[in-house]
């Protein structure tokens, strides 16, 4: 793989995780919001965190800061949209990875990506 392709793939898991980073924490916030709320969002929440701990497995993905994301103003649709953005981006990027381990993470993570949309619904 050159080097261009290489920085091209861990942009790519880079935006990915960014973009998880902010669902988990905008379905944490929603979650905490009433009594019930893990009732509600509790599996949302475990499929954006498989999605993340997939990602974790490409040799690729560069090191992430500790730093919290940035928030917005996420709603069920905007977080169904980013689900669905995030799962394209990683298919993408695991038709540009060469590595096997990079391939696998990508599609597991878009794997889980495609089951928050569908606990979103």
């Amino acid at each position: 793989m050159t080097d261009d392709r290489q920085a091209e793939l861990s942009r790519l898991l880079e935006t990915a995780n960014a973009e998880l980073a902010r669902a988990e924490h905008a379905i944490r916030a929603f979650a905490e919001e009433g009594p019930d709320g893990f009732i509600r969002w509790g599996f949302a929440q475990c499929e954006v965190i498989e999605a993340r701990l997939a990602l974790l497995g490409a040799p690729s993905m560069p090191p992430q800061p500790d730093r919290p994301p940035v928030p917005g103003e996420e709603s069920v649709d905007s977080l169904f949209d980013l689900a669905r953005h995030v799962a394209r981006t990683l298919v993408l990027a695991a038709e540009q990875a060469d590595d096997p381990a990079d391939k696998f993470a990508c599609l597991d993570a878009a794997r889980y990506a495609g089951r928050l949309r569908e606990a979103l619904r």
